[in-house]
């Protein structure tokens, strides 16, 4: 009996939400906008390869120009770290499109490459129309119109009334109606993912048929708990206006401002320079310091051929240089610490940021969905934590073998009213090829579910709260005289 009832509830609740007009009109709407935005990142996707063919052509060019030597005194192209796109980036903004899109390195460490986006010339607005926001932004929305429309036009119409007469158990009645959004919510995220899987293979570029199906399973539990929340405030709403109203909000403040205002409230808790102010910063203090060492060197050597010709200067500068030539490297050494330590700092300000974010999308589920959509399709922390590991190895390396025992020193001395350029040639030169790299590891479909565990396990426990809140409250309401 009890079984029957709730599958006859289930069914009724199906069948009035199918006839809702809005609904049709919001599985148009989202089919349309998918079919948009999935086309859109083939195109932006296939910009972001272009960008990394040119990267890797001056890389190329430098080499050659170099003649596959590492010269040292300053930015070397050569020696530059290329970020290959991802295309399963292109269906979500996660840290894979923060990423810069290549590193050059200098005696003052890395130096990020503007992304891709500022690469190709377009603007960071065109970056939100992706399937993650639209999933968001539409499963959030619809499902808490599903969880207000029906207790809603329920109290309205009298029809729990009818069916209170009947001997069915009030918890029964709230589970079927949440039963029901359920089934509808299940039906609209299943034409999603197949629009989104049609025109994947249409334009013959991203995730695989079963990783965008996968998607599937965060969306399905951000959307049911969106549809417990509506249930719950219709029913504690005090009237049909405020019942509407109150959805609004939450559907602001968890599936779209939330998201996006988080690194703003980071930025006030935690104020720090972004990358490429602090990465700005840096090359001017550590250019004015060199330029201050130079000038400091080159008048002491200045002072010991005084008296010299013009004519006679450079046979004079070489021997002075060697006097002075501990000065120079303890003075270059000395800019590294500095710089270092700022870096340092720089560097555990933006740590506690990192972590406080971390601990901010756990209570915002539409940021929460944004790191399951990146995380499963390979895009989120890890792959950044890798990239930055290798970034790191590579400056390790570059510091102890180049930059720190420079290959050579050029130095602008006055001599005689004239100003003489020295460039000293202190080893043999390095080869481009004894500095090697490759592509972070590509994670697999099992490494990327056990990243993503965390979030998926968060997202169930958003779901199995709001459900119980919501048949709670409903059976509650039900069981009130006044229903």
């Amino acid at each position: 009996m009890t079984w029957s009832v709730l599958v006859r509830l289930i069914a009724h609740e199906w069948r009035r939400n199918r006839r809702r007009s809005w609904v049709t009109l919001t599985l148009i709407l989202l089919s349309a906008a998918t079919w948009t935005s999935v086309s859109f990142a083939q195109r932006r996707f296939a910009e972001k390869r272009e960008a990394y063919n040119e990267l890797v052509r001056q890389r190329g060019e430098a080499q050659i120009a170099a003649k596959g030597r590492v010269i040292g005194r300053a930015k070397e192209v050569g020696l530059r770290l290329v970020r290959r796109p991802n295309p399963t980036g292109a269906f979500v903004l996660a840290t894979e499109d923060a990423l810069p899109a290549g590193w050059d390195f200098t005696p003052n460490g890395a130096e990020a490459l503007p992304s891709y986006r500022v690469l190709i010339g377009q603007t960071d607005g065109d970056y939100w129309w992706t399937p993650e926001f639209l999933a968001r932004i539409f499963l959030a929305g619809f499902a808490l119109m599903l969880g207000l429309a029906g207790p809603l036009q329920d109290r309205s119409s009298g029809w729990i009334r009818a069916l209170r007469a009947q001997p069915v158990a009030a918890r029964l009645l709230s589970a079927g109606r949440w039963a029901g959004g359920c089934l509808t919510l299940s039906v609209l995220i299943a034409v999603w993912l197949f629009v989104m899987t049609a025109v994947r293979s249409r334009e013959s570029f991203g995730p695989t048929t079963v990783e965008l199906w996968i998607l599937g399973i965060p969306a399905w539990l951000y959307a049911q708990g969106f549809l417990g929340l509506g249930i719950a405030i219709a029913h504690l709403a005090t009237s049909e206006y405020r019942a509407w109203l109150v959805g609004l909000g939450t559907w602001l403040l968890l599936a779209v401002v939330g998201p996006i205002g988080l690194p703003v409230v980071i930025q006030i808790l935690l104020p720090n320079a972004s990358q490429s102010q602090f990465e700005r910063g840096q090359r001017e203090r550590y250019a004015d310091a060199m330029r201050e060492i130079e000038t400091k060197i080159g008048k002491e050597l200045a002072a010991r051929v005084t008296g010299a010709t013009a004519e006679s200067a450079n046979d004079l500068l070489t021997p002075a240089f060697a006097s002075v030539e501990r000065k120079w490297l303890d003075g270059i050494a000395e800019v590294r610490r500095d710089t270092d330590q700022t870096a340092l700092q720089w560097q555990s300000v933006r740590a506690k940021q990192r972590n406080l974010l971390d601990r901010l999308d756990l209570v915002v589920p539409g940021a929460l969905l944004n790191r399951a959509f990146g995380q499963l399709l390979g895009t989120g922390r890890q792959f950044a934590e890798q990239w930055e590991a290798l970034v790191r190895d590579r400056e390790t390396m570059l510091a102890s073998r180049v930059f720190d025992d420079r290959p050579s020193a050029n130095l602008r001395v006055p001599v005689a009213g004239r100003t003489f350029g020295m460039s000293f040639e202190r080893h043999d030169y390095l080869n481009f090829g004894d500095f090697p790299f490759s592509d972070p590891q590509t994670l697999s479909l099992f490494q990327r579910l056990k990243e993503a565990s965390s979030s998926l396990g968060l997202l169930v426990f958003w779901m199995a709260a709001t459900a119980i809140v919501a048949v709670w409250v409903e059976a509650r309401a039900l069981r009130s005289p006044l229903t």
